[in-house]
């Protein structure tokens, strides 16, 4: 398992100062497109939607844990 950091925050461009906070578990670095900034939060296991300029949620999704998938072999036969 990564690091994951508590929290993301937008701050003005020109005077420095946070325009907005969410205090998010984020594990990994967010990326922006269309105004909406996108949060890998909870170690992968969620997604979630912040509008760039106000914070505010839009949309989460929960994924499931992929579950790893084990053959399961049955000898039949003999070794020569």
């Amino acid at each position: 398992m990564g690091a994951s950091y508590q929290g993301i925050a937008a701050f003005n461009t020109t005077t420095g100062k946070r325009t907005w906070f969410d205090n998010v578990d984020v594990a990994d670095p967010p990326t922006i497109a269309n105004g909406v900034v996108y949060v890998d939060a909870e170690e992968g296991l969620s997604l979630i939607m912040l509008n760039s300029s106000t914070g505010a949620q839009s949309a989460a999704s929960r994924r499931r844990p992929a579950r790893m998938w084990v053959p399961r072999f049955r000898w039949t036969g003999t070794c020569t």
